[in-house]
């Protein structure tokens, strides 16, 4: 992950009915225990908080979707070197790597899906 991103984890706060009123901003991504923001997400409604957790999961889908592009590459070099058959019985560290890279895509994913809030 670049150090140019801001510290995490990321989480999406509600910032209250009365700071919509005044700023047209419900949900706010923040980090840092709450003492820094991230970004504030337009509206109230479901639509608002399905792109603030979004926003909140930046960074674990990125990282996610780094190892599952290392793995790609993995898998296409065992298939060039012959590596990596159709079949493989042994459930070596193939198998255990799809699995790990699965998991994270299946966390991330659910971060930017479902209630995530901090």
């Amino acid at each position: 992950m670049s150090e140019a991103y801001k510290s995490g984890p990321w989480y999406v706060a509600d910032l209250g009915e009365q700071h919509f009123l005044e700023t047209n901003h419900r949900y706010g991504i923040e980090y840092d225990g709450g003492t820094c923001q991230v970004a504030k997400v337009e509206g109230m409604g479901d639509e608002a908080l399905a792109t603030a957790r979004l926003i909140a999961a930046a960074r674990d889908l990125l990282a996610a979707c780094q190892a599952a592009m290392e793995h790609v590459i993995e898998l296409e070099s065992a298939w060039v070197t012959g590596a990596l058959h159709e079949r493989d019985d042994k459930g070596g560290t193939r198998s255990n790597r799809n699995t790990d890279v699965r998991e994270q895509l299946r966390t991330a994913i659910a971060a930017a899906t479902e209630r995530g809030e901090g």
